[in-house]
């Protein structure tokens, strides 16, 4: 329970910090489509607007799993909590 508590703060600041990412990249890929869109035919903006795309992509993908990861290390700790007064409660009648 202790290991699991102690991961907290690491993994909300984990969920933070890809956050923020993912929003960085988000905007970047905004401004790199807004510039391809004056100039459709220009091949290096659309290769740069496809890899900002990209990113963009793979940075909300990595902030999802890092909320996904916190959410279920918290379900973990409820779960464990849970148990544990259950198992306290069997030991106390069991007195």
């Amino acid at each position: 329970l202790a290991k699991y508590e102690n991961q907290v703060a690491e993994k909300t600041a984990e969920v933070a910090k890809t956050a923020e990412q993912a929003q960085k990249s988000a905007d970047e890929n905004g401004k790199v489509a807004s510039r391809l869109s004056g100039n459709a035919q220009d091949k290096k903006a659309a290769k740069r607007a496809r890899k900002s795309a990209s990113t963009a992509e793979r940075d909300a993908k990595r902030a999802r799993k890092a909320e996904s990861n916190l959410s279920t290390l918290q379900k973990n700790i409820e779960s464990l909590k849970s148990k544990i007064a259950d198992d306290e409660k069997k030991l106390s009648q069991m007195q």
